[in-house]
This record gives structure tokens, C-alpha cells and sequence, in this order.
């Protein structure tokens, strides 16, 4: 403890420390939520009070001190005796268990404290040499250039959620273990290469493919295939240890220039000639600095034997290792489906060796691996599986005896466990699934009232259509939205380790969220089955694609090199604000594939995500608060550039020699002119076709109408002024009129990037105030 506590005062410039002391609570003789207080019950050190003290004992001075600044409303330092009422827990325990673990990144600032309760928490604690690590971590979470506390939370939070997760778990289990009295089963952080803050890290940044569920009774750790410190640096153990284990597996790298990578593949390491890979692969540099790639597909590669392609393994343009790894120090490759896909890969290899032996007196026309024609099919993307199928099929007719009645029992006993948790949530409860559940208005202003969340989680989305003339936006929404009832918990170990189940929606209820100003809005579930998975804390989870078409007020000052700025704007708005915030937040495979987001016309180039305040209130009592989805569009000009500024370029050019051709005669000057007229005014009216009916020009339509001056002038001042002269000036018009739209082109394609570049999004609670 000491160690660590030396190795944070390092790495942090200063530190601070606040703590409150208890209060009594500002309201009595109110109803208590039973789940809540039977944690208080199981906490507290009497009846009616936890001390601080017994915080202490529970969760250590770290934990403890913070969240007794959570739960106290007094500004004083704690001290041993002070108190906490029963009432004060009830109000301000909820927020702890919830779906989201932001309320933990707020209560555990400064910076350094908060990865060192987190760390800790896991049973991963900083080692002497992770100093450097530390710094890096802090400046990625923080985004060093900004020094501001309410900036630096906010980047935290969008840290958490977009880059790592899993990162405050370890407290929020720590403290439900304690309240539940449940034991808390750590992970092991244990590694040749890495330290435990830094395996402790990388598992909090990897999604759930990753820590796939697993038996009751089986461990919970990764499973090690290979380690150079005990099978040494070999391309042959690497293969014999590695390949064929069907699941994901996290590879460590400890490289010659200083670099330590990482790989997490989510399907199984194997020969090719193409690129592998499915879209949770990821790649990450730990030291000496701390980076992180994701990619959608195909970013592996490796070939350690084909001779018709090139040998080595490699990441994209972020690692390259030759085929006998020289620019390796240390590997570490870890299984992460369980011992059963462990079992799976040796079955499998015991398999090969018995066919082997039964087919050595057979002769073969030399070694199949070295055969061109399977190289050949391998390059075109074949996979040769007939062994590990026949393994299967072999396998699986003398195990689907053995493991039916198992199967058997164990479906009776989940099905028995589910009926007592559907019995507990609608008859002993007497659960009304018309009714919402009940919020508590505090009329002292000092009490802070605790804001019940409702998330709009976007992991798909594609523009579908901007209609310019009607001002409307179409697009395409795959959300999953959570919210919480209290009311729907259950304590998950006395129901038979059920930590989750689905039910229909209409069997209970689920909150009215609607997408305001807007003019049409689709669900595309199926309306006679919806479905929402219910998880033992009470929250609730449920995917709804949506197609939604919006008002969105365009500016086409600049047409056709313009940006549009879209609001989609949605929220509860039949609930109070005070007690319901809505949040719109962007998932990470969503903000890397933003230039898929588009169409032929538009380009998405920025997300931003936060809350609007609108005028006129709840009642009188407060604005009404929505959460809103800002799209900043960016169109592709090309297509007005070469279908109508070009063109018309020419068709000026040459209008302007023909009225000036000293053989031609006054008629055929006329025609000339009539039909550039005609012309000039048929390309305005396609381009009124396509905007909406504004007051102002657009950039397009004044290049128009300057070609359609020039005519004017050509045609009326022929006839009084020098030719030569005349013809001159008209033509230097012209082609400035045409060099300033390229100058636009070129101007408007530096400031917004080439056509499908990724750009950036942001998840925040910024307030947009709206007019």
C-alpha cells in the first residue's frame, strides 16, 4: 500500500482531498425502497446509521472517503463517529448500481485517485516501473491541452465510454459485493510481459467477445497457449500452440525497438495468403506511449508456411514481424473462450495425429500443405475444414448421448428458477405494469435530487436522404436503449445464477421516449413481438432500428459548397425534468466508420451528442430539457462542378465570340442571345428545383446570372463600343467568374477533407440553447 501510494505522489503534480461528514437525513416518515434498505441492513454498524468508521472496514480509506463525500451533505472532514442516516443511503444508493458507471468517475476525481481506487478494485495495483504508463494514461483520458476540471471530467467520461468501458467495473462490483453480500470473484491481471495496471487496462478496453460466459464452475481467467519465457521464440510452437484454437485470443508482443503491441483477434490464428479478421480486432501499442486501433475487418495478417506468398505476420501499417521472428524480444498469447475451446483445440490435434498414423502406409503424392493447388485455393480465400469437421461429427455422436440428460436437468432447473423470479417481480411485488415508477420531489432546495437516466445508445446510422426543397432529413437509426426500474430487481445468487431474461413489452412498462420535430418516425420491430432484456439490477435493454425524418433549416448562401448542421432532438417529455435526463451516446464502431455514414450526395463529417434546453418549461417549473443528435453534413460538389459550372463556362465563351462576329448578321446575334438566355435560364430553374425557396442567392445561381449580365452587355454594347475591346473585358469576366468557383472548390474540399475520410465524433453533456 505504501508502494502505491509513493508511485501516485510521482505521477501527480498535487493532489486534493475533501470529505464531508454525515448529516441527519432532511425527510422522515418516508416509504424506504425494501432492496435498498436490506443492503442498508447488511452495511450498517446499527439500525439506523452506517459510520464512518464502518466504511472504513468495508471498502478501505480510498473507496471509503469517496464515497462518503458521495453520501454526506455536511462540507466538514469526516472523523470516525460520523454518521450516515438511513434515509441519506436510500436517496443515494441507486445511482451506484445503475447501468452506467459514470456517478464513479465523478466521485473518485482528482485523476490520479480515480485510477488508483479502480485499479485497486480489481486487485491490479500499480507496480514500481509503471510510472510512465500512469502519465500516459492520464494524458489520454484527460486531453492534456485542456486544464479546466469541468473539461477534464468531461473528456473522463467520453474516455470511459467510448475507449474503455469496463474501466470503473471493478469499483461498482466491489461496492455490490459488499451490499449484497455476494463475494466478488477478481480477475487475474498476471502476465510475462505486461503488469498487472496495464493487463488490467487492456481487459477493461476489450468488448464482451472477449469474456464470453462461461460454466459456474469453470475459472474465469484467460488461458495461456504461449509464452516465450517457457516455449522460447519458435514459429513452429507458435503455430503448434496457437492455431486451431477456435475462439479470440490476445496476443502480446515485447518488441526490439521498445514497443510493446498488442493483438486482439476475434477468430482463430491460421495460414493465408489474404487478410483476416473480424470487426472487434483490435490493435494496441502499451509502451511507450498508449494507442489504440480499431478496424472494421481484415487487418491480420500471417503466413509462416505458404511459399506462394510473402511470409511474416502483421497489423495493418502498425506492426510487421518476419517470418522467424528476429524483431521479437517476447510473446505472450493468451486463449480467452475457456478450457473447453482448450479441450477442443488438443481433441482436434490428437485427431490429425491418429489419421496420420492410420494412413502412413497409404502413398501420397507428396505433402499436401506444399501442394500448389491447396495453395492455390487458399489464395482465393478457401479454408480447408474437412478435418476439423470430421473430428466434430465424430465427437458430437458420443456426446450428444451423455449431455442430454444433463442438458435436461439443467433446463428444468433455469426453467423453475425463471418461473420463482417472475413470481417475486409481478405477484409478491404486486408489480402494476400500467404504472411508471414513483419519484420523490424534495421541496427543500438543499437536497439534491438524483437524476434517473434514460440512454440512447447509437451503433448504426446512415443518411438515407436530405429533402433540400422540403427542408427534411431522412435517416436511419439502430439504437439500443436502457433505462432502470427499481422495481424489477432481483437478487440473482438466490435464483439460481440468472443474471438476465426477456420479456415481452407489453408485460411491462417502458418509458415514452419520442423524437421531437419530427415529421415521421418508423420502428421497424416486429409490432406483435417486442422484446426487452430485464438484468437482475434492474435495468433494462432493448433494440429498436428506427427511421427517422426531422426538420432540419438549411443555409444554401454557399450552394454547392455548403455544410448543413441537423438536429435530432428526443427525450420524455411527459416526465419532469428535474428527475429524467436523456442522453443520445455514440458507440466507438460507430464513430470509426463514420464515412460510411453518407450517401452519393452527403458526407457525414462530425457527431456531436448533449442536451438542449427549450423555452416554455414543464408546468413553470423548469425548461424542457431533450437530448439531442447533432449531424454536420458536408455535400460533394463534384457533380454541380463538371454537370453545370463547366458547361456553362463554355456556353458563355462561345455566346459572347458569336455576338461579336463582324460577318454575322443583327438576326443571328439575336438568336444567339435569345438562346443563351433560354439556356442560362433553364440551368437556374433546375438548380430552384433543388434548394429550398430562401431569401438569399445561392453561390451557383449568382454565377448564373453574372453569365446572363454578360450577354446583356455583349448584346447591347456591340454595336457602340470597340469590338475587340469590349470582347476583351466580357471574356476576363467570364473566366474570373469561373475561376472564383474553382478557387471555392478547392477552398471548400482543404477545410472539410476528401471525400471518405473518417473525421471525429464526440459524446458530451454539452447544452446547445436553442432560439
Amino acid at each position: 500500500m505504501m508502494c502505491f501510494r509513493s508511485l501516485f505522489e510521482l505521477c501527480s503534480s498535487s493532489s486534493t482531498s475533501g470529505t464531508t461528514s454525515a448529516a441527519p437525513s432532511a425527510s422522515q416518515n418516508v416509504v424506504l425502497d425494501p432492496v435498498i434498505d436490506g443492503y442498508f441492513q447488511r452495511l450498517a454498524d446499527s439500525p439506523t446509521s452506517i459510520s464512518m468508521a464502518r466504511f472504513v472496514e468495508l471498502f478501505e480509506q480510498d473507496l471509503a472517503e469517496s464515497l462518503w463525500r458521495y453520501f454526506s451533505t455536511s462540507p466538514s472532514p469526516p472523523k470516525e463517529t460520523d454518521t450516515i442516516s438511513r434515509q441519506e443511503f436510500n436517496d443515494k444508493f441507486a445511482p451506484l448500481s445503475g447501468s452506467s458507471t459514470d456517478i464513479y468517475v465523478k466521485i473518485l476525481q482528482p485523476i490520479h485517485h480515480f485510477i488508483k481506487v479502480c485499479s485497486e478494485s480489481a486487485g491490479a495495483q500499480a507496480i514500481r516501473g509503471d510510472e510512465l504508463f500512469i502519465t500516459n494514461l492520464v494524458e489520454q483520458m484527460t486531453a492534456a491541452e485542456k486544464s479546466g476540471e469541468e473539461e477534464i471530467l468531461k473528456n473522463i467520461l467520453e474516455w470511459r465510454r467510448s475507449k474503455c468501458e469496463k474501466f470503473c467495473q471493478s469499483v461498482q462490483n466491489r461496492v455490490i459485493s459488499k451490499a449484497t453480500g455476494n463475494p466478488s470473484n477478481l480477475q487475474d491481471y498476471s502476465s510475462d510481459i505486461l503488469t498487472p495496471l496495464q493487463m488490467y487496462y487492456l481487459q477493461s478496453c476489450l468488448p464482451a467477445t472477449y469474456f464470453p460466459n462461461r460454466d459456474k464452475l469453470e475459472e474465469k481467467h484467460w488461458t495461456p497457449l504461449y509464452t516465450s519465457l517457457q516455449h522460447g521464440i519458435s514459429t513452429n510452437r507458435f503455430e503448434t500452440l496457437v492455431f486451431d484454437y477456435r475462439g479470440p485470443t490476445v496476443s502480446i508482443f515485447r518488441l526490439k525497438d521498445g514497443r510493446i503491441v498488442v493483438i486482439a483477434l476475434d477468430q482463430e490464428w491460421r495460414h493465408s495468403s489474404v487478410r483476416f479478421g473480424g470487426p472487434n480486432t483490435s490493435f494496441f501499442e502499451i509502451s511507450p506511449k498508449i494507442r489504440r486501433i480499431d478496424v472494421i475487418s481484415n487487418a491480420v495478417y500471417c503466413n509462416l508456411k505458404l511459399r506462394t506468398a510473402a511470409y511474416g505476420l502483421s497489423f495493418k501499417e502498425e506492426l510487421k514481424i518476419d517470418k522467424d521472428f528476429t524483431e521479437v524480444y517476447d510473446i505472450e498469447v493468451w486463449g480467452c473462450s475457456g478450457a473447453s475451446t482448450l479441450q477442443e483445440q488438443q481433441k482436434l490435434k490428437n485427431w490429425q495425429k491418429q489419421q496420420a498414423e492410420k494412413h502412413k502406409k497409404v502413398p501420397l503424392p507428396g505433402n499436401w500443405d506444399d501442394n500448389p493447388d491447396k495453395t492455390l485455393l487458399e489464395m482465393a480465400g478457401f479454408q480447408f475444414s474437412n478435418e476439423r469437421k470430421n473430428m466434430e461429427m465424430e465427437a458430437r455422436q458420443k456426446e450428444v448421448i451423455s449431455n442430454r440428460e444433463t442438458t435436461t436437468t439443467t433446463t428444468k432447473t433455469l426453467f423453475a428458477a425463471q418461473r420463482e423470479i417472475l413470481k417475486h417481480l409481478f405477484e409478491n411485488q404486486t408489480l402494476d405494469k400500467k404504472s411508471a415508477p414513483v419519484f420523490r420531489f424534495e421541496t427543500d432546495n438543499a437536497t439534491k435530487i438524483d437524476v434517473w437516466s434514460y440512454e440512447v445508445r447509437i451503433y448504426r446510422m446512415k443518411v438515407i436522404e436530405l429533402d433540400e426543397p422540403r427542408e427534411l432529413l431522412s435517416v436511419s437509426l439502430h439504437t439500443i436503449q436502457s433505462w432502470m426500474d427499481l422495481r424489477l430487481r432481483w437478487n440473482w445468487s438466490d435464483f439460481g445464477a440468472i443474471y438476465s431474461m426477456y420479456l415481452r413489452q407489453d408485460e411491462i412498462w417502458t418509458p415514452p421516449f419520442e423524437i421531437f420535430s419530427a415529421y415521421e418516425v418508423r420502428d421497424h420491430r416486429d409490432p406483435n413481438f417486442r422484446a426487452i432484456q430485464v438484468f437482475y439490477t434492474g435495468t433494462m435493454s432493448t433494440h429498436i432500428p428506427l427511421s427517422v425524418t426531422t426538420n432540419c433549416k438549411l443555409n444554401m448562401d454557399n450552394f454547392p459548397f455548403d455544410t448543413q448542421i441537423c438536429d435530432i432532438r428526443g427525450g420524455l417529455a411527459i416526465m419532469h425534468p428535474a428527475f429524467v435526463k436523456t442522453h443520445f451516446l455514440i458507440s466507438n464502431k460507430t464513430g470509426s466508420s463514420l464515412c460510411e455514414m453518407g450517401n452519393s450526395v452527403w458526407d457525414v463529417i462530425k457527431i456531436e451528442t448533449g442536451q438542449v434546453e427549450l423555452p416554455g418549461g414543464y408546468s413553470g417549473y423548469a425548461p424542457t430539457r431533450l437530448a439531442i443528435l447533432r449531424l454536420t453534413l458536408k455535400r460533394n460538389p463534384l457533380f454541380y462542378m463538371y454537370m453545370i459550372v463547366l458547361p456553362t463556362f463554355f456556353i458563355n465563351m462561345i455566346a459572347i465570340f458569336g455576338v461579336f462576329i463582324k460577318k454575322s448578321s443583327a438576326m443571328e446575334r439575336l438568336t444567339i442571345v435569345l438562346t443563351h438566355i433560354m439556356t442560362m435560364t433553364f440551368i437556374l430553374g433546375l438548380i430552384a428545383e433543388k434548394i429550398p425557396k430562401t431569401e438569399e442567392i445561392p453561390l451557383l445561381g449568382r454565377y448564373i446570372i453574372v453569365g446572363l449580365c454578360e450577354m446583356m452587355i455583349a448584346s447591347i454594347s456591340q454595336s457602340f463600343m470597340n469590338n475587340w475591346f469590349m470582347l476583351a473585358v466580357l471574356q476576363l469576366v467570364n473566366v474570373h467568374s469561373f475561376l472564383h468557383m474553382i478557387l471555392k472548390y478547392l477552398e471548400f474540399e482543404q477545410n472539410h477533407g476528401d471525400r471518405g475520410t473518417c473525421y471525429s465524433f464526440t459524446n458530451n453533456d454539452t447544452i446547445f440553447y436553442m432560439d
